[in-house]
């Protein structure tokens, strides 16, 4: 049995193609920036990884109100998505810190930060960072 808290009820009219995201990758990444994480008004966020999770935790992270969201993944189309959806800036991981895309403001770890990827590309040293994550672990140390 499931708890009724973790239910989620969805308009009978949206397709169960749109609905299947609600199950997993919307959830998983609301719950990553707004109970792992508690992301808070002007916090910085990175995302390791823009699939559906990535996304989303991008989404709730711009939705949460963080001052500064870096989407960081080896294909341009989604990092350009992730800019529609409330990044602030994005880069490929082998980018230098010094191009224009902003990874020169991220010079380490930002307080918060997020890794739903199993994706090679994603974990080799984002922007030379020299931290690795846990895959789906968010944290936001204090």
């Amino acid at each position: 049995m499931v708890d009724r808290n973790s239910v989620v009820v969805i308009d009978e009219n949206v397709p169960l193609d749109t609905a299947a995201l609600f199950g997993c990758a919307m959830l998983t990444g609301f719950g990553a920036v707004t109970h792992t994480a508690s992301v808070r008004p002007g916090d910085s966020v990175a995302v390791l990884g823009l699939g559906g999770v990535g996304l989303a935790v991008v989404m709730s992270a711009a939705a949460a109100g963080a001052g500064e969201v870096l989407a960081i993944d080896p294909v341009p189309a989604k990092r350009e998505l992730a800019l529609e959806l409330g990044a602030t800036s994005a880069c490929a991981p082998d980018e230098a810190p010094a191009d224009t895309t902003g990874c020169s403001r991220w010079s380490a770890r930002p307080p918060c930060w997020s890794r739903p990827t199993r994706s090679p590309g994603a974990a080799a040293a984002p922007c030379r960072w020299a931290y690795r994550i846990p895959m789906h672990e968010s944290a936001c140390p204090r």
